[in-house]
């Protein structure tokens, strides 16, 4: 049996930065609580490697920033807000 390769700590901190990016492009900040735990998970992704699901309320818009911080290559990362029905 072979083992799924992992990406990289560079590959993982590149997979993080347009969250980032589109996270400042939309001036939320870092200091609310619900970015600071979606922070926290991002740098135990980069610095670890472990599959990581997000789903952290977010009450300012009434949304939920749920996702997957996948460290097996060929997996997609990613993050999204979505508006509970």
């Amino acid at each position: 049996m072979v083992k799924d390769k992992i990406k990289s700590q560079e590959e993982r901190q590149a997979e993080v930065r347009p969250i980032i990016e589109k996270l400042t492009e939309l001036k939320i900040s870092v200091l609310e609580p619900p970015i600071k735990e979606l922070f926290t998970k991002m740098r135990l992704f980069v610095q670890i490697g472990e599959k990581i699901e997000v789903n952290i309320p977010y009450p300012k818009t009434n949304q939920i920033i749920e996702g997957v911080l996948h460290p097996k290559i060929g997996k997609r990362t990613w993050i999204r807000m979505v508006t509970p029905k």
